[in-house]
């Protein structure tokens, strides 16, 4: 008889921790789910001002912080993938100087001949995979990814949609010049990148590459959409904000 209660009540808990999971992540993906939906919204919303308008925003990363509700804060990035390096196309100057600006690793004829090679394959569907197949650390290979890609129209760069980091960068190496830079800020493909922190303690990780189709009435084509949950051991300080302040159940700042 204690052996079978004491089976019964590990059936039980057991039972109470997977809904307990379940639950956990089925807020956690509505969490992201609603991070790209609001991305979505403010890309479109972007599309339809002048580019005038003071109100319009630069696609070039610049981080975004929102509360869609009271359970969690999203921070999300959106680039236009026209500001961005293209792996595939970029020169040997180019790709040396995105290289020794975003990481610690060293520079050789034989790895960027890799990092080209590899972007070119079409086996790898983002820049930060292609930096990883490349040699590059899971540090390195993310950073140099915030500032390229593998899904560009060319190598051409767009000024007003580049992040200013790169822009730094590639001035101070004397490549900021009108050959790199075009005039036309989108191809209309952009990257979200989102970082949602949960009340529970649950990050969720979210990065999608979308391409705004010309016809239709604002339709996405997605070209991936890649979605990881850690436990992390701090808030965003957008997340204490949201815990001690009285703000509105949905709120944006930059």
């Amino acid at each position: 008889m204690s052996s079978l209660i004491v089976g019964m009540n590990a059936l039980v808990s057991g039972k109470i921790k997977r809904a307990s999971a379940n639950r956990g992540n089925a807020q956690a993906d509505f969490a992201a789910a609603s991070a790209m939906e609001l991305g979505k919204a403010v890309i479109l919303g972007n599309i339809t001002l002048s580019m005038l308008d003071e109100t319009r925003i630069r696609f070039d990363g610049t981080p975004m912080t929102c509360g869609l509700s009271r359970d969690f804060v999203s921070v999300l990035s959106i680039t236009d993938v026209a500001g961005l390096v293209d792996l595939r196309f970029a020169s040997d100057q180019l790709l040396s100087t995105l290289v020794r600006g975003a990481t610690k690793a060293s520079v050789s004829n034989s790895r960027l001949a890799d990092i080209r090679q590899n972007a070119g394959s079409g086996a790898f569907l983002t820049a930060r995979d292609v930096f990883l197949a490349s040699g590059f650390g899971e540090e390195d290979a993310g950073n140099a990814a915030s500032y390229s890609t593998v899904h560009g129209s060319s190598f051409r760069l767009a000024r007003d949609v580049t992040p200013p980091f790169l822009i730094s960068v590639l001035d101070g190496n004397g490549i900021g010049s009108v050959s790199y830079f075009g005039a036309s800020p989108s191809n209309r493909t952009f990257r979200i990148s989102v970082v949602t922190d949960l009340r529970d303690r649950t990050q969720v990780l979210s990065e999608a590459l979308l391409i705004l189709e010309t016809t239709g009435a604002g339709e996405f084509t997605k070209v991936y959409e890649i979605r990881t949950y850690r436990q992390r051991s701090t808030f965003l300080p957008a997340a204490e904000t949201i815990a001690t302040e009285d703000l509105p159940e949905t709120w944006c700042t930059r």
